[in-house]
């Protein structure tokens, strides 16, 4: 597993001759001489390196491609034996060709389409990494343009200001509301910030929401994640619910899951057994009513 953080251009890292993705030394487990000796592969004539997923990948092909030879092995020593089998053998030489040629065009097109959904993921992920939405956030019913973005920025201010967090306007890049909106709601609010800092206050404050009174208690902030990122999330908070309904009754006074972390960011941590209460703002557990220490 790779710690899906940007690969800066001071961290120690390889790139993959297959896919041409850049990987932590650290996340791939390499050894320090092999990573000096990757570094001075132009003194060595040149040298190929491949990451663990494409190693996977290139085993499986590598295998099928095996498998393949050995049965054409077969049918050629068959054909010595056993002159009258010569067309049958042939028939059968032609289906394993030809079967050889539909998994080198398959594993390409594989490739290819693999590679682009990863290039389109990390495009979406680096444009959406300074954005937060906030929802049940009341909505503007004016028709006029103007009127419907300064009442966001006038609630957005008092949100903010309920959260005791400071944010100039001119550190806000832009806010819209996105979506289609509802009948008897109001749309999701958009927000694209330019310091990732005065994103993280803002999630790190958001808890204090639930301390207002209504409509404010209402109301909460989540970092903007991609759809890959959402299924993630939804993953492990269904991976918590599975482990702790197979619990045994002796395991259930001993330990229980929780998932624990912002969202994007979540993790699975097995800690002692506490009274559950359903996080709003996450979907996940927390305690009474005081604040973890890794709010998602």
């Amino acid at each position: 597993m790779t710690c899906k953080e940007h690969v800066k251009r001071t961290c120690k890292a390889v790139q993959c001759s297959l896919c041409q993705l850049w990987v932590h030394v650290a996340c791939e487990g390499m050894v320090e001489e092999c990573y000096k000796v990757l570094c001075n592969a132009d003194k060595y004539g040149g040298m190929y390196w491949s990451c663990r997923s494409c190693t996977a990948f290139a085993a499986k092909f590598n295998a099928s491609i095996q498998d393949i030879n050995r049965r054409l092995t077969t049918l050629e020593k068959k054909v010595d034996d056993r002159d009258t089998e010569v067309d049958q053998v042939k028939s059968d030489v032609k289906q394993i060709k030809d079967s050889i040629s539909g998994l080198k065009g398959q594993s390409v097109q594989a490739a290819n389409h693999s590679s682009e959904k990863v290039f389109s993921e990390l495009r979406e992920r680096e444009n959406r990494k300074l954005n937060v939405i906030v929802h049940n956030l009341k909505e503007s019913s004016s028709r006029k343009k103007e009127d419907r973005i300064q009442e966001d920025k006038d609630l957005l201010s008092e949100v903010f200001s309920r959260m005791n967090v400071r944010v100039n306007e001119n550190e806000v890049k832009f806010l819209s509301r996105v979506g289609r909106k509802p009948d008897d709601g109001c749309r999701p609010l958009l927000i694209g910030l330019k310091d990732p800092k005065i994103k993280d206050m803002i999630l790190d404050s958001s808890y204090k929401l639930s301390e207002c009174d209504e409509p404010w208690s209402n109301v909460n902030v989540i970092p903007d994640l991609t759809k890959i990122q959402r299924n993630e999330e939804k993953e492990i908070r269904d991976e918590a619910k599975k482990k702790n309904d197979e619990r045994s009754e002796e395991e259930r006074k001993n330990f229980q899951w929780r998932v624990v972390g912002r969202r994007g960011m979540s993790r699975l941590v097995k800690t002692a057994p506490t009274p559950f209460q359903e996080n709003r703002w996450t979907g996940q557990a927390r305690v009474g009513a005081r604040r973890p220490s890794t709010r998602r």
